[in-house]
């Protein structure tokens, strides 16, 4: 069957000023953030506050990962509590003096971004099947953010001027449909989620019936912003 590529569709193609220190290709960001910076934006602000506020009295609708928690957790006492969002407003007003946590290596993470996006599949239709990914398409996702990061900005086209199914094919992926988005946004997978989200057509393909399988990657040149790609493929 001939290959039939859906239209693509770049949220947030006006890229950041970044300083293009590019490191090696595959090799980890090392990124570092502000304790009560539960959202990864690089601050501390009220929307932190209102998160603690909501994961204390339980009616935060998801589940913060291990570095969110930490964040969260300002008197490391295990647990995420009112005392906890006290002392964030204090942060966010400057009563208190912000405090860097340690760095650690950025990995995306791709199990609860999938069970986002079945959530949302099941949420438009509960028939729809389960995307499922590989760490093969994850990886050729992250090379592919790293080129429109670095080289192209725009999901479209490739820098040698060919659409972007190519290095689908350049690495021997199989396929009779495929689609990609993008978005620049920070290292938390629930921020760049919903910032992809914010295109209809984005939640259209996601929510496609041709697709089985989908790669999600992130780049970033600067440990500050990050350039997320989403490949969906199917056969």
């Amino acid at each position: 069957m001939k290959k039939r590529l859906f239209s693509v569709v770049a949220a947030a193609l006006v890229l950041l000023t970044v300083t293009l220190a590019i490191s090696p290709a595959g090799e980890a960001t090392l990124v570092s953030r502000w304790y009560g910076d539960i959202d990864c934006d690089n601050y501390v602000t009220v929307q932190d506050v209102m998160i603690a506020l909501r994961v204390s009295i339980g009616v935060y609708p998801r589940a913060l990962n291990e570095m969110d928690k930490k964040a969260a957790d300002i008197d490391a006492d295990g647990t995420v509590s009112l005392t906890d969002a006290r002392k964030i407003l204090f942060l966010s007003a400057g009563v208190d003096a912000k405090t860097k946590m340690e760095s650690y290596d950025f990995k995306p993470d791709v199990t609860h971004f999938l069970n986002l996006v079945n959530a949302t599949r099941k949420d438009y239709n509960k028939d729809l099947a389960k995307l499922t990914t590989s760490n093969d398409l994850c990886e050729v996702a992250r090379k592919a953010a790293e080129e429109f990061a670095v080289k192209t900005g725009t999901a479209l086209r490739r820098e040698n001027g060919t659409y972007f199914n190519t290095i689908l094919d350049e690495n021997g992926f199989t396929y009779t449909v495929a689609d990609k988005f993008v978005c620049a946004s920070t290292y938390s997978t629930d921020y760049a989620y919903d910032k992809m989200l914010e295109t209809a057509q984005n939640k259209k393909a996601l929510c496609s019936t041709e697709f089985t399988k989908f790669g999600v990657g992130a780049y970033s040149p600067d440990g500050k912003t990050f350039y997320w790609c989403v490949l969906l493929i199917g056969s």
